[in-house]
């Protein structure tokens, strides 16, 4: 560590494949799916060794989803899921503050811990796999607070507060009520 061309690179590098590791284990993807490993341009025989070992351990592993036991329609939308949170910019700029907010602190001067960083790692991670899943949902068709809390497994009550912070950036809306269950879908601008 530290002895990187671009100074903090391995340090960018491991956050961030701790952060993609998190994401993984949110979704249900084997961890041992993404490795890490720091080898000079003088190591060539060790390369190839590290390489040999992950190919094998992934072929050991199966197809994506198999270890996992997730079917195939499942792992497709938790992929998407993943995919679309990362693209928000909620967990790039966590990530590429990560660095700066352990050692020069944040623009309070406070200076989190490793362990501070993970648990907020964790907490946005969370909010946004929900957030983009109820996003989704919402694409593929309207859905009560129950469908919805049933597909994503989690609480009603907490589907329920997702979708008032969506509602209020104007995200979703109220489609109807059906029998007496509120229905929500995108509103028009995010239906494309």
């Amino acid at each position: 560590m530290g002895e990187c061309h671009y100074q903090s690179g391995n340090y960018e590098a491991l956050n961030t494949i701790e952060f993609t590791s998190k994401i993984l284990d949110e979704i249900g993807i084997d961890r041992r799916r993404l490795s890490i490993e720091w080898v000079s341009a003088s190591e060539a025989p060790r390369f190839v060794q590290i390489v040999t070992s992950f190919v094998n351990g992934i072929k050991e592993l199966g197809p994506l989803g198999y270890v996992e036991n997730i079917e195939k329609e499942e792992l497709n939308f938790r992929l998407t899921v993943a995919k679309k949170a990362v693209e928000q910019e909620k967990l790039r700029w966590i990530l590429g503050k990560t660095t700066e907010f352990t050692t020069e602190g944040n623009k309070y001067s406070e200076i989190f811990t490793n362990h501070e960083i993970k648990r907020i790692w964790e907490m946005i991670i969370k909010e946004e796999l929900i957030i983009q899943s109820i996003l989704l949902l919402l694409k593929e068709r309207p859905m009560t607070v129950k469908e919805m809390a049933g597909r994503i497994h989690i609480s009603e009550d907490k589907v329920f507060m997702y979708l008032l912070s969506l509602i209020r950036k104007g995200l979703i809306d109220l489609k109807e009520i059906k029998g007496i269950s509120p229905v929500y879908t995108l509103t028009e601008a995010n239906i494309g």
